[in-house]
């Protein structure tokens, strides 16, 4: 990935964590990703719910 992506998710996982959230590497980029697309995130994984609640990610817990 290019320099500039990483210091975006860089960025993201940085203001997670200033609202409280202390989630895994992987999940905030793969978080970050969906929201640069504009996807929807398909998961059954509390991170996802709790970084869902906290910024613009749509995701959908595909077992709700």
């Amino acid at each position: 990935m290019e320099d500039l992506i990483w210091e975006r998710v860089y960025s993201f996982g940085f203001s997670l964590r200033r609202r409280g959230l202390t989630v895994p590497t992987l999940d905030i980029l793969i978080a970050f990703l969906a929201i640069d697309k504009g996807y929807t995130l398909l998961h059954h994984d509390h991170h996802f719910r709790m970084i869902a609640e906290h910024s613009e990610l749509d995701a959908m817990d595909f077992l709700d």
